[in-house]
């Protein structure tokens, strides 16, 4: 291209000049009938044109910037994320009958995440194809590939594939979003709500987990996994107790009132969202931008400083226009201050 942009291609924009100026309409009219003429134009225009061109193509890949996060922190994160919402996902399996492929995929799933956040990323692709073969009629197959591709190099998670990655958990996200209905309807009479919820957050953490890859808004969540909630690969979670025999792990050893303090907000926050749910994506926002922010403290005395600024911001006094719309994030805090 080099050689015949630069011996070649001048003397033809030369000569086309000439005719553009002699004679324009015959000019202009040989250029509407002429394919080969118009490509001939074009591509001796090239030179010309080629300095435009970063202007206004953008880069293909918006979020793979070189500045984020590490590859380990930024699959450890993602696993935690993962890890959440496939738990969900096997509560949905147990309890709708149109919801066991979503338990399928969640035990998949959930052995992929729980690699990821102890940082045996080798074994994750695998366990993200069965997930994607698990429930093709629920969740296409095609949707998990930007997810599947991630841990398909040498290293994990490399920033070509950050886009792939994002627009993989949004449309899984979306996908759920259009089934909630069905899953709810053919849920157990008495776990119709509980069903509903646990789509809710599924959805929500897949979102949220798309922003991992956002420039700028990376962060670590909360490891789910602790002496309560982890019960191993491929079973159901249960608060009530850990399966016999097992041993509690010194890291995640914690006391009773901090368990059933840690449930306790979860429910709070679940019943946050659906109460925001039905008053719009305001209500919504508001109410994830809350959890945001506190998943940022790590500190008790952090996390209170945050929680009395909040009332005061979220107060309905001081939301004109918004106060209907506050009100679900404001006695969210007001519950987790207490």
């Amino acid at each position: 291209y080099s050689m015949v942009a630069t011996s070649y291609l001048p003397v033809l924009a030369a000569f086309m000049a000439v005719l553009a100026t002699a004679s324009p309409r015959w000019f202009g009219r040989r250029v509407a009938k002429r394919g080969w003429l118009q490509a001939a134009l074009l591509v001796a225009l090239l030179p010309q044109l080629r300095p435009l061109l970063p202007a206004a193509l953008p880069p293909t890949s918006a979020f793979a910037v070189p500045s984020g996060p590490a590859a380990g922190a930024l699959v450890q994160a993602l696993g935690r994320e993962l890890w959440v919402a496939a738990d969900e996902m096997l509560n949905v399996g147990a309890w709708s009958s149109t919801g066991q492929a979503l338990g399928n995929i969640g035990i998949a799933m959930r052995n992929g995440a729980d690699y990821m956040c102890d940082g045996s990323w080798e074994h994750v692709q695998g366990e993200l194809e069965t997930a994607a073969a698990s429930g093709t009629y629920l969740l296409p197959t095609a949707d998990f590939q930007g997810l599947v591709d991630l841990f398909g190099y040498e290293q994990p998670a490399p920033s070509i594939e950050w886009n792939n990655a994002r627009t993989s958990l949004l449309r899984l996200a979306a996908q759920l979003d259009q089934r909630a209905a069905q899953l709810v309807d053919a849920a157990r009479p008495d776990k119709k709500e509980a069903t509903n919820l646990s789509v809710m957050v599924i959805c929500e953490r897949l979102r949220k987990a798309a922003t991992l890859f956002e420039p700028g808004k990376f962060y670590m969540p909360f490891d789910p996994r602790d002496n309560v909630a982890r019960q191993g690969r491929e079973r159901p979670r249960s608060p009530d107790s850990m399966p016999s025999g097992s041993q509690v792990p010194e890291e995640y050893s914690e006391t009773k009132s901090a368990e059933i303090r840690r449930f306790k907000e979860q429910a709070w926050m679940d019943e946050a969202v659906a109460s925001a749910t039905k008053l719009g994506l305001g209500a919504l926002s508001t109410v994830f931008s809350v959890q945001e922010e506190l998943e940022m403290v790590t500190d008790e005395s952090g996390k209170n400083t945050v929680l009395r600024r909040l009332v005061r911001d979220l107060h309905p006094d001081q939301n004109p226009g918004r106060e209907t719309e506050v009100i679900p994030a404001f006695q969210l805090v007001q519950k987790l201050r207490k």
